[in-house]
């Protein structure tokens, strides 16, 4: 825009926000300064729990107040000026407030709004206790400090009990829009009308002559605000008041329990004064905070929700991260916010909301729509970074051919102010003009700001009348969905995930998070597992059930990406304390249960049993170490009488191989004192060559490291005779990140151009070299960091471990592991939520060129049509691929929102799995779970039962098993498995450890959709590629095992 330009358009705009700003200060009729007040101050701890802190002591209007939280208090009685007229409280302290009106919570005070409305007919003599609660700004406050600049102090501004005058309040909010209009587009006809209108109406003149003035221009108006206007033609704007509220983000997740009081209370007062309203808000979560904290909110919420106005979506509990929470999180996520949503306010919701989400999973479709979501709704994705999202309403095709009715918003914000600047250019931004002619328009503060105001309601209105502007009501966001539903034509289709071209950090940052989330979600699927094997209580239902919701909350797609203040991270490791303990005290529990388990075996007995418990769905071998206090002692398989081969790795250990540990079952063994010495002479697993390589050797693979680096040099397939590896071998590698203001949220893609290898190994040693495993540790100086590697290997196994001990104190730097392989392929296949996904090695699009940094779960795999490498992780998340080349990003180094990010000590295992075959050839899924979910060893002495067992098993390749659980409904069981092969494929689900009477399929909701085939003890069924299938077990009836 021409500079010249670009400033009279600012002076204009500020010669009428002067005016506007001038009439508004003139719209009382009655106007009381309320002088005496009285402060305390407190500490707000949590939810119901606040400590004060001082005794009331006296305020002035004017005066500075600080804290944690302020209480401010006055008692008001009617007096005679306002007797039959409106009463409304004038009230701002610069904080963030909520009034409590003769006890109740009423209104909320913030930026955006500083009146509240106490009655419509004041009546002399009526009383009223006014208390205000206060905190600061946390969002101005958290940016102020990060920019070392000073939060401005809180100013007690004003006190006033009002009367506003319609008259005055109408022409103010019909001179707001005439200004917004013209401001937008800048026709002649609306400035000739606000020209004449300030002409007659002056805003300095008296209030009286101004109020007298102000039917003389009513005609005027007219000319552009035309009531009752002819219906218009072209697109139209579904207006859905919302408010976007973070259950985390700049302020910790007690704090948004007031947000929701102060906004809802809000919205209240706009659905009692405004017919037309209607409000749509997500998120159960905030309904249970309010139901608990705030429950006269909550019953006013219940009403409005059974007349209609009020509408609850969003079906998720929470507006989750979609990339990094695992399948069935997600699936939880929408069984427990449908059945509150459903047994709270007896609706249900077929919209699925994620303004501020930062990407969604190509699975993620299919999982919706078998929790009764067809509808879903961004916005983020305008955040890209490369390129514009090409839609704005499609047909999103996740990675099975489900789809769902998918709106990506052209108006750039899921906060809109309600402006005719804002409306006409998301308008002017949509895409898909011939295929729907309506948009959807998220209007309403979010966060601290309160939600929609009564200004934006007026501005709509008037809008509205304006015909040269789209037509534009308000309405509720499912009437919108089924109107597209209904009416669009030919939507195009967009397949796969949507990839968000920013905040790839989100990936990483908070590494502890990240973890305790995966190993959480895996202990919970155990202890669901063995709770129905072995006849769980009631009550322990109740406390998984209360540890998942934990589980849930933390998914916050602002707590788990890593993109929350300290406070919040702080709060999430004692709620995963809770979370761990119930799982491992339900899981030891259980365990015994099921094994008959009696008194803890002690190390020193002459005989022990071993029971290795596999709570996966195929069967597995593993290694396992035991405690031993003597030498020579055997390892006897119980179930075959043989003696197997085991190792003494030191004076105190035993190690041994598991061999065909059977599918959600176990196998015993015994520890036998023997009067043979073991045959020490056996190959062992690591040596050094005459150059001083170290070298890991088995009957698969040989592994080369530098004895000056560390690094992996080299890795030769013995079987295939080929090397795994380019020149580049595999290693760590460091990068100095281009700053970044929310460096917790990003990578820049330029700094991928500043990798250094580390090559400086301060040490290098043998810890561990039997016949059966050899272990390596390298440790490593990097600035002022430490980092330990053990590279590990077994006699059996393809999988080469190697678990990290660091101790991470940068600032700037980010740190990965690289493989560099020597497999040519132009795809890569990432594990992701309920499936995998393909994306491209190459740099051909610009589309390909944003994806630099992906989500994955638990391994990433590139390979030719008859090898390949996997790069598996224990509990990261963000990959790439780029030709031969696989990366896995291990830590950053943000200092924005937290300062001390992922400072401090991280323990974590990465593996690299070179195979035969392509990566389904190879097993390398199930690799990936073998990696993450580790057999379950119980020594406790067990009554007789037999020495193997399988509860439950499956045939059909591809296909597994993932979750066994009880119903949320009473004492069937749920059993969902999924094909992740992208093949056609029958299976049997063999239930003999189920006690079944009959078997339904059924949704991700736990609701019954027909009949199952279920015969001798087994379920058969086909599944088409990628496709869930959950079904729902009825089991005899059985008396409660455990008490």
């Amino acid at each position: 825009m021409d500079e010249n330009l670009e400033m009279m358009n600012n002076y204009e705009k500020q010669v009428y926000n002067t005016y506007i700003q001038k009439l508004r200060s003139k719209l009382y009729d009655v106007e009381v300064p309320l002088a005496t007040w009285q402060f305390r101050e407190a500490k707000y701890h949590s939810p119901g729990k606040i400590e004060f802190l001082s005794p009331w002591k006296d305020i002035r209007i004017g005066e500075v107040w600080d804290g944690d939280t302020l209480f401010f208090k006055t008692d008001v009685v009617v007096g005679d000026a306002f007797h039959g007229r409106n009463i409304s409280l004038s009230f701002d302290n610069m904080g963030e407030c909520l009034l409590y009106l003769n006890g109740e919570p009423r209104h909320g005070f913030d930026q955006n709004r500083q009146l509240a409305v106490l009655a419509e007919e004041g009546k002399t003599g009526t009383r009223y206790e006014i208390i205000v609660e206060s905190c600061p700004r946390w969002q101005t406050k958290a940016h102020a400090q990060y920019q070392c600049a000073e939060y401005p102090p809180h100013v007690f501004k004003k006190a006033s009990l009002v009367s506003v005058n319609r008259v005055m309040y109408d022409f103010v909010n019909d001179m707001a829009t005439l200004v917004d209009y013209y401001l937008a587009t800048k026709q002649d006809a609306a400035k000739a009308v606000l020209t004449e209108i300030s002409t007659v109406v002056n805003p300095n003149a008296p209030r009286a002559d101004i109020i007298a003035a102000i039917p003389s221009v009513r005609e005027l108006i007219s000319n552009i605000i035309v009531k009752g206007a002819a219906a218009k033609r072209g697109l139209s704007v579904a207006a859905v008041g919302h408010s976007h509220i973070d259950v985390a983000y700049l302020w910790p997740v007690k704090e948004t329990v007031r947000k929701c009081a102060r906004t809802f209370s809000n919205m209240l007062g706009l659905l009692d004064s405004h017919s037309n309203f209607f409000f749509s808000q997500s998120q159960p979560l905030l309904y249970k905070m309010t139901k608990e904290h705030y429950p006269s909110i909550y019953d006013r919420i219940k009403a409005y929700v059974k007349e209609g106005r009020w509408e609850v979506m969003g079906g998720m509990w929470v507006e989750a991260d979609c990339n990094l929470p695992s399948g069935e999180s997600l699936v939880r996520q929408f069984l427990y916010g449908m059945r509150f949503i459903k047994d709270e306010f007896g609706v249900s919701t077929e919209v699925c909301w994620h303004p501020d989400t930062f990407g969604f999973c190509a699975s993620l479709p299919q999982i919706m729509k078998k929790c009764g979501c067809r509808y879903f709704y961004a916005t983020k994705l305008n955040a890209n970074q490369t390129n514009t999202f090409p839609h704005n309403i499609f047909q999103w095709e996740g990675i099975d051919g489900t789809s769902v009715l998918s709106v990506v918003g052209s108006f750039m914000t899921y906060g809109g102010n309600a402006s005719y600047r804002e409306v006409a250019a998301g308008v002017k931004r949509y895409h898909n003009r011939k295929n729907h002619d309506e948009l959807l328009y998220a209007y309403g503060h979010g966060d601290g700001g309160g939600g929609v105001t009564g200004g934006m309601i007026e501005n709509i209105e008037r809008m509205n009348a304006i015909p040269e502007a789209p037509a534009i009501a308000m309405t509720r966001a499912s009437d919108f969905f089924k109107h597209a539903e209904a009416s669009a034509r030919d939507l195009p289709v967009w397949y796969g995930d949507l990839y968000l071209e920013n905040h790839q950090g989100t990936y990483t940052s908070q590494a502890a998070m990240k973890q305790q989330n995966r190993k959480s979600e895996i202990l919970y699927r155990d202890v669901e597992l063995l709770s129905v094997l072995a006849g769980g209580t009631k009550d322990d239902r109740k406390a998984l059930h209360d540890g998942w919701e934990l589980i849930l909350v933390n998914q916050f797609h602002d707590i788990i990406p890593g993109s929350s203040i300290a406070e919040t991270y702080r709060n999430t490791n004692e709620e995963y304390k809770v979370i761990f303990d119930t799982g491992y005290r339900l899981r030891q529990k259980y365990l015994d249960a099921l094994l008959g388990a009696g008194e803890a075996a002690q190390v020193n007995d002459a005989e022990r049993t071993i029971t290795v418990f596999n709570t996966l769905s195929f069967e597995r071998s593993e290694m396992i170490s035991l405690e031993i206090a003597s030498w020579p002692v055997s390892v006897i398989d119980i179930s075959t009488g043989k003696t197997i081969p085991s190792s003494r790795p030191d004076k105190s250990h035993i190690t041994f191989y598991a061999e065909h540990i059977p599918a959600f079952g176990y196998t015993m063994y015994r520890l036998q004192a023997t009067g043979d010495i073991a045959d020490d002479t056996a190959e062992k697993t690591v040596r050094t060559d005459a150059s001083g390589v170290y070298i890991l050797e088995n009957q698969y693979l040989s592994v080369r490291i530098d004895r000056h680096s560390g690094n992996i040099t080299g890795i030769f397939d013995k079987e295939c005779q080929r090397e795994a590896l380019d020149s580049r071998g595999a290693c760590l590698e460091i990068y100095a990140e281009i700053f970044d203001y929310y460096d917790a949220w990003d990578i820049w893609k330029d700094t991928l151009a500043n990798a250094k290898v580390i090559e400086n190994a301060a040490e290098i040693s043998i810890i561990e070299n039997t016949a059966l495993l050899g272990k390596i540790r390298v440790t490593r100086a990097v600035g002022k960091s430490s980092i330990s590697q053990i590279i590990c290997m077994t006699k059996s196994s393809r999988r080469i471990d190697i678990v990290n001990d660091i101790d991470w104190h940068e600032t700037g730097m980010m740190l990965k592991a690289a493989v560099n392989t020597s497999v040519f392929s132009t795809r890569a296949t990432y594990d992701i939520a309920y499936g995998n996904f393909e994306r491209s090695t190459r740099r051909n699009t610009s589309w390909e060129q944003a994806q630099y940094e992906v989500a994955a779960h638990k391994w990433a795999d590139i390979s030719e049509r008859d090898y390949g490498v996997a790069l598996l992780n224990d509990c990261k998340y963000g990959y790439s691929a780029s030709d031969g080349r696989l990366t896995l990003t291990l830590l950053k180094s943000p200092k924005f929102p937290d300062s001390e990010c992922d400072m401090g000590k991280h323990h974590f295992v990465y593996s690299i799995f070179p195979h035969r075959g392509d990566w389904r050839i190879a097993g390398v899924d199930k690799e990936g779970y073998r990696l993450n979910v580790p057999v379950l060893c119980s020594e406790k002495k067990v009554s007789a039962i037999a020495a193997e067992k399988r509860f439950v098993g499956i045939s059909g390749e591809g296909v597994y098993v993932e979750v066994i659980k009880f119903a949320e409904d009473g004492d069937d069981i749920i059993l969902r498995s999924y094909e992740n092969h992208g093949s056609r494929t029958a299976a049997t689900i063999d239930i003999p450890g189920l006690n079944a009477r009959a078997v339904y399929a059924c949704d991700m909701l736990e609701q019954n959709t027909g009949d199952a085939a279920y015969r001798n003890g087994a379920i058969t069924a086909v599944f088409t590629p990628y496709e869930i299938k959950t079904f729902r077990v009825v089991t005899e009836k059985i008396t409660e095992k455990i008490h």
